[in-house]
C-alpha cells in the first residue's frame, strides 16, 4: 500500500517562537553557518582521538592555545630512518593520538574509585591512533591500532638518557621504554607512515572533557558489569559520565582488544556529535568549558604550535561528518603467542595496503561529495511538528527553520516537549505511514523513531542536544534490483565507521 500524503492544510514554516539567547556572538549563531564551519580553532582530544572542534578568533586563541603543554617529541628522532615526507605540494597530514594512562592529578582515593590502580607499573600508552588528514580537508581516516600489536620498538632514548636496545614487543611498551618519541619512531617504523603531529591525553584531562559537556552518549548490546574496570551499565542507550564513562573506553576482558577500540571509536562518534551539536554550540557555557578542559589536559608536540592549529582547524572547519573514517589495523590472529606472552599479530598484506593509502592520500572508502541517501517519498510530501527536548531556548524554531528550508511541510507553532533531556532526536511517527518515516531517518541520521498509533499524518521530531541540522535526501522511486551483501567485518576485514554513523548500529 503506498504511503498516505500528508494534510494539504499543513503550514510552510513556523512562526513565533524567540530565537535562541538573543545575545549570542556571531560565531555562535547558528544561522550564521556556524552549525557547519563549527568555529575556528582546534580543541583537541577525547581520550582516545582528537576532536576537532572550535571557538572564535584570535583572541580565543591566545587565551586557550597558551594552556596546551608541549614535549619534545621530534627532536631526537634520527632524521634518516624516518619515513619519506609528503611529496612537495601535498598538504596531508598524520597525527598520532595517544591516550596514556598517566594518573597525574588523581588521588590514590579517586584512583581506586575509576578501577585505574595506585601502583606505579610504568606509563603506558592505553590508546594508539593515526589521525589522516587528506590534503584537500575533504577526508579523515582515524586507524586504531590495538595496544597489544607485535612490533619492533627501535632504538630510543629513555627518561634518564640511557639508550635502549631494539626489541620485538608488544606496541604500548614503547611509551614507557622512551615516551612520545620511542611512540612515534615505533609507529613510523611498524607502519611507514610518516607522523608529522603528536597529541597525548590522560585520564585526568578525559575526565574532565567528559564531565564538561554534560556526559557523552553510549549504547550496549547488553547489560554489562566488569569488576576489573568497574564497569556497570544497562542495556541500550544511556549517557555516562564520570567514572562510567572512562570505564566505557577502557573496558577489555568482557570480550578483546578489538571490542575496546569499537566502543572508543564509538565514543568519540558520540563526542564529536555532541560538541559539534547545536545543543553545544548555542551554549557558550558547556562550549567554553569544553575547550578549557580540553586544552588544559592536552600534551602535544613541540611543532604544533597556534599558528599550526589555526591553520589545521581552518582547513577542517567544514569537514562532513561522513567523511570521517574509523577503522582498525587488520589482524591476522588476536591471540598469537611471542615470548609467553599473548599478543597481536597485524596481518601483513592488507595491513600495508592500509598503511599506503595513508601514505598515498587516499580515503579507505568511497567518497562522493553529491553523495545523498535516496528515498521514495519526498520531503514537500511530509508534514512535521517540532518539538524543544532541550534547555536551549528556541531550539525547535531554529530547527523548523531548518526542516522548511529543506522543503518539508512544517506544522503548527516550535513547541517544548514535555521532556528537556533528550540527548537524541526522536521521530514519534504513526506506523501506517512507515515510507515515510525512511525520508525523515534519512534526513536526520542516528535519530531514534517511536511509532504512536493514530498518531496521523504528521510526524512529530523532538530535536534532542545532539541536533546537528537536516541532511539533503535524493528523491528516487524504487527500483527492482537486489542490494549486494557486505561481507561480515572479521580482524583480516574490519569494520569502518564514520563519525556521522548511529552509535547503536
Amino acid at each position: 500500500m503506498p504511503d498516505p500524503m500528508p494534510p494539504s492544510g499543513a503550514r510552510p514554516g513556523p512562526s513565533g517562537a524567540g530565537s535562541p539567547g538573543g545575545t549570542l556572538p556571531p560565531y555562535l549563531n547558528p544561522r550564521g553557518g556556524s552549525r557547519r564551519r563549527v568555529g575556528r580553532i582546534v580543541a583537541a582530544a577525547v581520550s582516545v582521538g582528537v576532536l576537532l572542534t572550535s571557538t572564535v578568533g584570535w583572541a580565543a586563541s591566545q587565551r586557550y592555545l597558551g594552556e596546551i603543554n608541549s614535549a619534545d617529541v621530534f627532536g631526537g628522532l634520527i632524521q634518516a630512518d624516518r619515513p619519506a615526507e609528503s611529496a612537495e605540494g601535498v598538504d596531508a597530514m598524520n597525527i598520532l593520538i595517544v591516550g596514556s594512562d598517566d594518573r597525574t592529578g588523581i588521588s590514590n582515593k579517586k584512583a581506586e574509585e575509576l578501577h585505574v590502580g595506585v601502583e606505579d607499573y610504568g606509563r603506558h600508552s592505553d590508546t594508539i591512533m593515526i589521525m589522516h588528514i587528506g590534503a584537500d580537508a575533504n577526508h579523515v581516516t582515524v586507524v586504531g591500532i590495538p595496544r597489544d600489536s607485535l612490533v619492533t620498538i627501535p632504538a630510543c632514548t629513555d627518561s634518564k638518557g640511557k639508550k635502549t636496545n631494539p626489541t620485538r614487543t608488544k606496541i604500548n611498551s614503547a611509551y614507557s621504554l622512551g615516551g612520545p618519541a620511542c611512540t612515534v619512531a615505533t609507529v613510523e617504523k611498524a607502519t611507514g607512515v610518516r607522523i608529522d603531529h603528536y597529541v597525548e591525553v590522560n585520564f585526568q584531562g578525559f575526565l574532565a572533557m567528559v564531565d564538561a559537556v554534560g556526559g557523552v552518549e553510549v549504547c550496549l548490546p547488553k547489560a554489562v558489569k566488569d569488576s576489573d574496570s568497574g564497569l556497570n551499565l544497562k542495556a541500550g542507550r544511556q549517557v555516562v559520565a564520570g567514572a562510567q564513562a572512562l570505564a566505557f573506553v577502557r573496558v577489555r576482558y568482557i570480550d578483546s582488544d578489538f571490542g575496546r577500540i569499537q566502543r572508543q571509536q564509538k565514543f568519540l562518534t558520540a563526542m564529536l556529535q555532541k560538541v559539534t551539536s547545536k545543543g553545544t554550540l548555542l551554549n557558550p557555557l558547556s562550549l567554553n568549558g569544553f575547550i578549557d578542559a580540553a586544552l588544559k589536559s592536552l600534551t602535544v608536540d613541540e611543532t604544533l604550535g597556534r599558528d599550526e592549529i589555526l591553520n589545521l582547524a581552518g582547513r577542517l572547519s567544514s569537514i562532513d561528518m561522513k567523511k570521517v573514517d574509523f577503522t582498525t589495523v587488520p589482524v591476522a590472529d588476536g591471540n598469537y603467542t611471542f615470548n609467553g606472552q599473548s599478543t597481536v599479530l597485524w596481518d601483513s598484506a592488507k595491513s600495508a595496503a592500509l598503511f599506503a593509502a595513508l601514505r598515498d592520500d587516499k580515503p579507505i572508502t568511497k567518497q562522493n561529495d553529491t553523495d545523498v541517501a535516496t528515498v521514495s517519498v519526498a520531503p514537500k510530501d511530509i508534514g512535521v511538528a517540532v518539538l524543544n527536548g532541550t534547555t536551549t531556548a528556541g531550539f525547535a524554531k531554529t530547527a523548523a527553520e531548518d526542516f522548511t528550508a529543506a522543503g518539508y511541510a512544517v506544522s503548527g507553532q516550535p513547541k517544548n516537549a514535555t521532556r528537556t533531556d533528550y540527548q537524541t532526536t526522536t521521530i514519534q511517527y504513526d506506523p501506517r505511514y512507515d515510507t515515510s518515516l525512511k525520508t525523515l531517518q534519512a534526513a536526520l541520521p542516528g535519530a531514534q523513531t517511536k511509532a504512536v498509533k493514530g498518531l496521523g499524518k504528521t510526524f512529530q521530531v523532538i530535536v534532542g542536544s545532539s541536533y546537528t541540522g537536516v541532511s539533503s535526501v535524493k528523491v528516487q522511486a524504487p527500483t527492482s534490483s537486489s542490494t549486494p551483501t557486505t561481507p561480515a567485518p572479521s580482524l583480516a576485514n574490519p569494520a569502518t565507521s564514520t563519525a556521522a554513523d548511529d552509535i547503536c548500529g
